[in-house]
């Protein structure tokens, strides 16, 4: 029987107590939970997007509807209500934090078309996710939703069915027009651009067939390279060196770097640095083409000299954080100009960066991203 409802149930009395702060595979359940239900035969069938109920308030109408109950959920329901649920013809898929396995199992017995393809379904499953996070970002920037909802619904359900009959076309343009929606719903209280930077931290065990599938995602992007680890690059994996220069030439990719080693500045001769500097310069150009004009570092080691030192070398902006060892002075705001000892200053993101292979990254992305825009001149993750 086709789904006439799908629905999540939440430890929360409503959206602005919508629980951000759990990590780990409560986390991922919440996400699995909410987006897994945003698959575009569940949407055709139920002809609604996905409604959420308070765990301590579950529906009583429970005939053909597909509920999911998170992790965070499940010990606040009352006792017995998934047996009766299932028994008055409910389909309950409990605790789960694989959102592929959510959706296998709510799609037992129901049949997906062949031209339905894994990048379309993650159209919708894209959407659920940016629904949620306009939402919440609403809340946390201390607004009322302005979203047409019933005119939002519409919309989804009508992509969901244009994709159930395979006119694709159609479709992308109505999941177009949704998504528009969303960003007009955020352009009422944040009107101006948000920047989400994306930095991939490299090392030694990651420059061969991890590095290779992430430049493979034609997406812009920007990798933490020393010389050192570029070097190694060259000559172990140079089928993705020369990737990278590729990339780098298509302005698809910028390096960030620095030094060849990345020691103890603050504790070596002006000479010794200057030499490191010099080595690298050589490394980089050998290796990749190109000497960066962003540095950035991982390991601790920023002194208040360098911003006359990066300005000698060419360097025109910095990623001032470290993500190792040791600890830096924070700005207070993302975006800043570094200043050195002589008054030589520098753009610089200084900013620690969100950890995004963490569940609990992607569930608060609102409340940090909604921080940003009251805190900093320029919204900046």
């Amino acid at each position: 029987m086709p789904y006439k409802e799908l629905g999540i149930l939440l430890p929360c009395h409503s959206l602005e107590d919508f629980p951000t702060h759990y990590d780990g595979d409560d986390a991922a359940g919440l996400l699995a939970g909410w987006t897994g239900l945003w698959h575009p035969l569940l949407i055709h069938q139920a002809q609604s997007i996905v409604g959420w109920h308070r765990m301590d308030d579950p529906p009583e109408d429970l005939a053909d509807r597909l509920l999911v109950v998170p992790s965070v959920s499940a010990d606040g329901l009352p006792t017995g209500y998934v047996q009766r649920a299932r028994d008055s013809g409910a389909t309950v898929v409990r605790r789960e934090t694989s959102r592929s396995s959510l959706i296998e199992q709510a799609l037992v017995g129901h049949e997906v078309p062949e031209h339905i393809s894994d990048d379309l379904v993650g159209e919708f499953l894209a959407l659920g996710y940016c629904y949620l996070q306009i939402q919440l970002l609403t809340r946390q920037m201390r607004y009322a939703s302005n979203l047409d909802e019933l005119h939002f619904q519409n919309l989804v359900v009508a992509a969901a069915d244009l994709a159930m009959a395979g006119d694709l076309e159609k479709c992308n343009a109505k999941l177009q027009a949704c998504f528009d929606l969303l960003s007009e719903e955020r352009d009422h209280y944040y009107s101006v651009d948000a920047y989400i930077v994306d930095i991939i931290m490299l090392a030694g065990t990651t420059l061969g067939p991890m590095l290779r599938d992430e430049l493979s995602r034609d997406i812009a992007t920007n990798c933490v390279l020393s010389a050192e680890l570029a070097n190694q690059l060259s000559k172990q994996h140079s089928d993705v060196a020369e990737l990278v220069k590729q990339c780098i030439q298509e302005n698809q990719l910028t390096v960030v770097g620095g030094e060849f080693h990345e020691g103890a500045t603050s504790l070596m001769h002006p000479e010794e640095v200057l030499d490191g500097w010099n080595k690298a310069r050589d490394v980089y150009e050998s290796s990749l083409g190109i000497i960066p004009k962003v540095y950035g570092r991982r390991r601790f080691g920023f002194t208040s000299n360098m911003p006359q030192w990066l300005s000698r070398f060419g360097i025109t902006a910095a990623l001032h954080v470290g993500l190792d060892d040791g600890s830096n002075p924070e700005s207070s705001q993302a975006k800043t100009r570094w200043e050195g000892r002589d008054g030589s200053s520098i753009d610089a993101i200084a900013r620690v960066p969100l950890n995004a292979s963490l569940h609990e990254t992607y569930l608060s992305l609102a409340t940090k991203l909604g921080e940003s825009m009251d805190m900093d001149h320029v919204a900046t993750l």
